[in-house]
């Protein structure tokens, strides 16, 4: 029985005792988990075999989902030697293996798992903004790339710098006696680690709307852009859950038993990694929800005529021919397309117009 606490195994309530969240936990974590890697998946698949154009920050996104799988893993881990258990009946060698994994799980999935994330959702956003006009846009990616990257390693730190030696944060009772940095200190950099987290999450789910509304979209594919940036706040509300546990940190003598930070923060990161697949799946799901940006029916290809009547550009009535040239493939695979309209009126002059119709790769 665990004597941290010095409790005795006759003063505990059996009934109380022998509760358990391990079920709960476990459940919750892996359907989350194993919805995230499915995403990763597939947009591997939409990217190398539909599409065959993958990139930089499909590499990227891998890195994140094999970080949370290891974050996973020690979930796994963690529920034989207490996760889910009341603190007091744990014990005390099964509580030291719980809280070494649990290091790892924080550098891990807590910190590069979600440095991975938002630099694939960066470098996604930089391909899509290719043609935009605005440079402030693209440098702000590159600053929301460095702003990560430091503070996602930055936050790393405190766990290593915490104790002296290291292994005292888990094993209090090796000699000579560790020195451990302050709760209230360590709770401190968590927060401010939780609010960078939380502020590059609203960032990166609202940067993509200059990209949308620069463009002509149809209702329907622009619910679903919408309903994709949608899953960016849901993860911002799981951060933010998961810092009222931090807060509580030093104040909560019964962790183990719910595990709420590691909880709330590994399911944050799952909705992050849901929600930056999403769009490159479209080109799977395109004729399931009719999210083609433009009219269907109105598509022809280069060399391949539309007649239509009404008033040509001489303003006489009479018959045009219409020429449509399909976007490149180049276009395609930056996720702008540019769809050319070519006018012959019956005089055999011809007029073209260009218009914008997309944002995500194979729309």
């Amino acid at each position: 029985m665990n004597d941290i606490n010095k409790t005795a195994a006759e003063a505990l309530d059996p009934e109380w005792a022998a509760e358990s969240n391990t079920a709960r936990i476990l459940a919750v974590v892996t359907t989350f988990h194993v919805l995230a890697l499915s995403f990763v998946g597939l947009r591997v698949y939409a990217k190398v075999r539909v599409l065959r154009a993958p990139g930089l920050d499909d590499l990227m996104i891998l890195l994140s989902a094999l970080c949370a799988l290891g974050g996973w893993i020690i979930f796994v881990i963690q529920a034989n030697y207490g996760l889910g258990k009341h603190y007091e009946t744990i014990e005390k060698h099964d509580y030291m293996v719980f809280q070494k994994v649990g290091f790892w799980q924080s550098i891990i999935s807590a910190g590069l798992a979600f440095m991975w994330l938002k630099i694939s959702i960066a470098i996604y956003l930089l391909r899509l903004s290719k043609n935009m006009k605005h440079k402030w846009y693209k440098w702000a990616l590159w600053v929301m790339i460095g702003v990560t990257s430091i503070y996602c390693i930055g936050g790393t730190l405190p766990f290593f710098l915490r104790c002296r030696p290291m292994e005292g944060y888990w094993d209090k009772t090796i000699k000579p006696t560790p020195t451990c940095m302050d709760i209230k200190m360590f709770i401190d950099f968590s927060i401010v680690n939780t609010a960078f987290n939380i502020g590059t999450d609203v960032i990166f789910a609202t940067l993509p709307i200059p990209i949308v509304w620069s463009l002509q979209m149809k209702r329907r594919p622009r619910l679903y852009v919408i309903g994709i940036l949608s899953l960016g706040y849901i993860a911002v509300i799981m951060g933010i859950v998961k810092s009222t546990y931090q807060l509580a940190l030093d104040v909560d003598k019964d962790k183990t038993f719910n595990q709420n930070i590691q909880f709330w923060g590994f399911l944050q990161l799952q909705l992050g990694i849901i929600a930056a697949c999403a769009p490159p799946l479209k080109p799977l799901f395109r004729k399931l929800l009719r999210l083609s940006s433009h009219d269907d029916s109105t598509e022809h290809r280069y060399g391949e005529p539309s007649y239509r009547s009404g008033p040509n550009i001489g303003g006489r009535e009479g018959s045009e021919l219409e020429l449509r040239k399909l976007p490149s493939e180049e276009s395609i695979r930056d996720g702008i397309i540019v769809t050319t309209d070519i006018i012959q009126d019956h005089e055999g002059r011809r007029h073209g117009k260009s218009t914008e119709s997309s944002i995500f790769p194979g729309r």
